[in-house]
């Protein structure tokens, strides 16, 4: 859900086998958190949770980066 508090779960489905990778960035770019390291997954649906706990209030960039692009997603975080 968006906003979240302080968890939620991002789900992601990629149709063929590729390299994924999920980060959390600040308005400014900078990355704050690595939710999926770069690796080679098969095709499918997956889901990551998000804790944060540690964050704090504000916008977020949710990014997910594969062999076949990049998304970006504005996420919420209200504690």
């Amino acid at each position: 859900p968006n906003p979240f508090n302080p968890a939620t779960t991002i789900h992601y489905s990629i149709t063929s086998p590729m390299n994924v990778t999920v980060t959390l960035h600040d308005l400014l770019g900078r990355e704050v958190m690595m939710l999926q390291q770069p690796e080679l997954q098969p095709s499918g649906e997956y889901r990551i949770e998000i804790d944060g706990s540690a964050l704090g209030s504000g916008i977020y960039l949710l990014r997910l980066a594969t062999d076949a692009g990049i998304q970006t997603q504005k996420i919420t975080l209200v504690k």
